[in-house]
Formats: C-alpha cells, structure tokens, sequence
C-alpha cells in the first residue's frame, strides 16, 4: 500500500464531488440534467467507502511507527510506492493536523507558528536520520517546493535527492485541499499561496 493510491482515490472523489455541484447548478436550467445527479452519487458513496477501507489500515501503521518514534510534525509510513522490489520504504509526510490545532494556532503570531513548527521538524528529522541508521531504508516524499526547502534545511547529514519521475503525481492538492491543510497547520487560510509545482525526493545520506 502507498500514499498514492489513496491520493488518486482522494482526486476522484473531489472531481465527483465538482461534477455532482455543477449537475445540480445546471438542474437550475435544464430540469432533465437533474437524473445525472444519481449515479454520481451512488459513485461518490462507493469511492468514500472503498477509500476509507484502503486508508484506514495504511495510516493506522504509520500513526504507529510516528507515535513509537515520538514525532510531533512528522508522519513517517511504511510504503511500496517505489515498487515491491525495492525493499524497505517509508513516505514522509507533514502530519496531518486537525482542525483544533488550527484554532489553536491561529492565537498565536504567525512568526511564532513558523519557528515552533520548523524547531519540530528539525527534531523529528534528527530523530528519523537516527533510526534510518539501524534500519537502512530508504525515505522518500512527495512535496511542494516550499516544505522541501524546510525539510532540507533541517535534515543535517542527509541532501534530499530530486528523484526525476514524481512518485505520487496526485499528493498535488486542490485550492480546497489546500485552504484546510494551510488552516489546520498554521491558523491561516493561505489561499493565495497555494503551490504550484511538486516533486518527489529522497534522502541521502552524506558521506
């Protein structure tokens, strides 16, 4: 199981989502549009639970690895995104935050947020790069430029390598997904930043 997947299924179920509004705007027009409501829902509803059944266990084993690790801005998941015959890899990811954590932050002075969260980071990475020791195995990310310039500034002994072909062409997020997950982070709506351009890393360790 990979980020990838769920991401994928995550993108299909937004696009259901637009579909379904723009059939019920043009129901306000056109009446007869109104019967392509139904199966866009019934297909809404099974992407949603065949997503939960795949995502539930993935992120069940990372909240595992992350909390036994004691990471508090890092999410670290076994994965086989670059193939089964790769061996042993795990996704990094920026921790999923809830919505409290947003209220909490948005208190707070944006310049507060954004030193408490890179002094985290930079603990969560000192204690990966010490686990990556005894385990050997790869980590990979897929990110925006933004969060890759954070990670590789605090990953001291580690150059996080551009791999040329994007691992997972759909972590890129929506303006919606976007709003929540900036929100969620730091307490703002960072609407108008929202990146452009993802790319997918991996760390190497520096000799």
């Amino acid at each position: 199981m990979n980020s990838r997947i769920i991401h994928q299924r995550e993108t299909y179920i937004y696009f259901t989502i637009f579909a379904l509004v723009g059939v019920l705007i043009t129901n306000m027009f056109i009446n007869m549009v109104f019967i392509l409501a139904y199966p866009l829902l019934i297909g809404l509803i099974v992407q949603v639970i065949l997503l939960q059944k795949i995502k539930k266990p993935f992120y069940q084993s990372g909240k595992e690895l992350t909390e036994q690790l004691k990471l508090k801005n890092i999410f670290l998941v076994e994965s086989n995104i670059l193939g089964d015959e790769e061996g042993t890899v795990y996704e990094v990811h920026q921790m999923p935050f809830t919505f409290s954590n947003g209220l909490i932050n948005k208190e707070k002075s944006y310049k507060l947020v954004k030193q408490d969260y890179e002094r985290k980071v930079k603990e969560d990475l000192t204690k990966i790069a010490k686990w990556q020791v005894t385990t050997k195995a790869r980590l990979v990310t897929t990110t925006h430029f933004r969060l890759y310039t954070i990670w590789q500034k605090n990953s001291t002994g580690y150059q996080l390598k551009k791999i040329e072909d994007c691992v997972d062409p759909y972590a890129k997020m929506n303006l919606i997904q976007w709003m929540i997950a900036s929100f969620c982070t730091t307490g703002r709506i960072k609407y108008d930043k929202k990146p452009k351009e993802w790319a997918s890393y991996e760390w190497i360790a520096l000799r």
